[in-house]
């Protein structure tokens, strides 16, 4: 009996189907990913933390000015974070806090969480030339950014979680409606916006962004699709005090977002998104109106596609 019951397990998994299997791969891999970007950060090694790191890294974490109650956001570049790694002190093992859950993987996008000893990092990945790196972190102090305030018991509460879903489709349901006003009011100031798209005759990957105030103007010049085509699915992945992580997939792509409260109000300050295609199209965008780019953006395609590890 445990034979044929044996057998019938390997019958199973060889019947998985492959991109089931990938996934699980990738899975695996956005994790080691994850852990070697926190144990080189506690080790103090600036050179483990740089090889998982993307050269257009942007880190920030939103906070409130304690005499204004005013939002400001720090941000930190790659050589920013680098130099403060390699600035570091190790902590001892006991405290070295490194739980780190894999929130999503689609395609060529990812998202993860790394609970560390006082803080969260929430992280947007992709995969850059086949390997997986991190673009994207947005973190959050345990304390909230308030010393010897104790860490809330869960990254979820029903009042946050209705909150940033809610401004999740408000800006779903803007682009598809071309509604530029409406789509601003949750877009930070600073908005980095990106998505991986790869050349299918050279195999070669570009990196294609935009500003809050460039993916403004886009949708303003968008047309709106038909409501049978309106797919806007919310998934709201994590939230922990100041900080969330949502998904929507849409009529053709999928958005991965990164989110702040930003003066009593949630804003997307990170958004990475991925077609449905996987990316192979070389001369259109998924999910933006299919016409020639705007010269702007074919200028920063072609800066994309240098950047260089």
């Amino acid at each position: 009996m445990r034979i044929l019951a044996a057998l019938v397990a390997l019958a199973m998994l060889l019947s998985v189907p492959s991109a089931y299997a990938q996934d699980l791969d990738d899975v695996g891999t956005v994790k080691a990913i994850a852990l070697r970007y926190i144990e080189g950060w506690y080790a103090g090694n600036a050179t483990q933390v740089r090889d998982v790191l993307h050269a257009e890294l942007v880190k920030r974490i939103a906070k409130t000015d304690s005499q204004t109650g005013k939002s400001y956001l720090i941000t930190q570049s790659l050589s920013d974070f680098i130099n403060l790694t390699a600035a570091h002190k190790e902590k001892p093992g006991a405290k070295q806090q490194k739980d780190i859950t894999v929130l999503d993987v689609y395609k060529n996008a990812a998202m993860a969480r790394v609970s560390a000893t006082a803080w969260f990092d929430y992280m947007q990945l992709a995969k850059w030339d086949g390997k997986w790196m991190i673009f994207n972190l947005l973190w959050e102090r345990k304390d909230g950014g308030v010393p010897g305030a104790e860490p809330l018991q869960s990254t979820h509460n029903p009042d946050d979680d209705m909150a940033v879903q809610a401004a999740a489709r408000e800006y779903i349901e803007a682009w598809y409606a071309g509604d530029a006003q409406r789509i601003e009011k949750v877009l930070h100031p600073d908005l980095v916006r990106r998505t991986l798209r790869i050349d299918p005759q050279t195999g070669t990957t570009y990196l294609m962004f935009d500003g809050s105030r460039d993916f403004i103007n886009l949708t303003g010049e968008h047309k709106g699709k038909p409501g049978a085509k309106q797919q806007e699915d919310i998934a709201v992945l994590d939230v922990y005090r100041n900080a969330a992580m949502v998904k929507i997939t849409a009529a053709s792509w999928v958005d991965y977002l990164q989110m702040a409260r930003w003066n009593g109000k949630w804003v997307i300050v990170d958004l990475l998104w991925e077609p449905k295609d996987g990316g192979m199209v070389s001369t259109t965008l998924e999910g933006l109106p299919e016409r020639p780019l705007p010269p702007a953006l074919k200028d920063l395609w072609r800066f994309a596609g240098t950047v260089s590890q």
